[in-house]
């Protein structure tokens, strides 16, 4: 790659400067436009830190109301995975409209607080084992520590590595864009977001579409990022959703009602046990007909949740 000028570098840095800006208004229909039609052209993704983990098994959360629209038992499989591509009609950290992924989290803590569910809604907890070993080619996020005023080790030695790959293969103003494009892409997956305007999204998932599709000819299986409501001390997993049907399958899954939640100012999140299954018939979850809770406490949440476990 030839080197920049510094009328290019200055014009690049300029441009990421500008796309922060945008970012802190907050991203409405005409800058969506704008980005989407510009950055391909204007923001080539040079290269990025590639890793190899091997993931014995992901969680998920999904919040039934979200899926099936009412408090309504889940018994599909496929309702815990990702959603069609065709029914993607709004932004996420890692993907764009119209675009499956599955996200998931090493962790059921950081899963819980990523899908944020509200009391009274039923959750279901999924648990995903890999079919066969397999090491995973993700691309990890880096540059950034927690907001808490810990540090995590493992962001600090991959920044490391980084550098020692970018200072063997640029150099000179180069090396400056390519350090400081990256910089850009970990702050944008790393950033708050307004949850009423998907688009705040869009940046992140721009660089995540690149990073699965394109850098080292589209082999990178998937994207590990830093939670941002566990303040950036855990991280989620993002794969594409070929490449999590192929490796993943059930091992069991769990249902609860969400008693409590951080709403109440006193923050946390308490729920109660409802169910657990181990045994599914190809995609049907064989739940039991027996409940972990009393007959009274039952009686109340179906008839102020609206309950529907049939």
């Amino acid at each position: 790659m030839r080197e920049l000028t510094q009328i290019e570098i200055n014009e690049f840095n300029l441009l990421l400067n500008t796309c922060n800006q945008i970012s802190m208004r907050g991203i409405d229909e005409q800058w969506e436009k704008w980005i989407l039609r510009n950055l391909p052209k204007y923001l080539p993704l040079f290269t990025h830190l590639v890793a190899f983990y091997d993931f014995k098994k992901l969680e998920r959360i999904t919040v039934n109301k979200r899926i099936l629209g009412t408090n309504k038992r889940i018994r599909n499989i496929d309702f815990l995975k990702y959603p069609p591509a065709d029914k993607v009609n709004r932004y996420g950290r890692c993907n764009l409209k119209k675009e499956s992924i599955f996200y998931g989290a090493p962790m059921i803590t950081t899963a819980l607080s990523e899908m944020r569910p509200k009391v009274g809604e039923l959750v279901t907890k999924s648990i995903w084992k890999v079919k066969e070993k397999h090491t995973f080619k993700v691309c990890p996020i880096f540059h950034i520590q927690p907001t808490n005023g810990t540090m995590n080790p493992h962001s600090f030695e991959m920044e490391q590595s980084f550098y020692e790959d970018v200072n063997k293969n640029f150099k000179g103003r180069t090396k400056e864009a390519v350090i400081n494009l990256t910089k850009f892409i970990a702050f944008h997956f790393s950033k708050n977001v307004n949850p009423d305007n998907d688009r705040d999204y869009i940046f992140s998932a721009f660089f995540a579409n690149k990073l699965l599709n394109e850098l080292d000819g589209g082999t990178i299986e998937g994207i590990l990022y830093p939670s941002v409501k566990e303040k950036l001390s855990f991280e989620n997993v993002a794969l594409k959703a070929d490449v999590f049907d192929k490796y993943f399958e059930i091992d069991e899954v769990s249902e609860s009602i969400v008693v409590k939640d951080p709403s109440d100012g006193g923050g946390g999140l308490l729920q109660y046990g409802l169910s657990h299954c181990k045994d599914f018939d190809n995609k049907e979850i064989l739940w039991s007909t027996e409940i972990n809770q009393p007959k009274e406490r039952m009686d109340f949440y179906n008839k102020e949740f609206e309950l529907d476990l049939t």
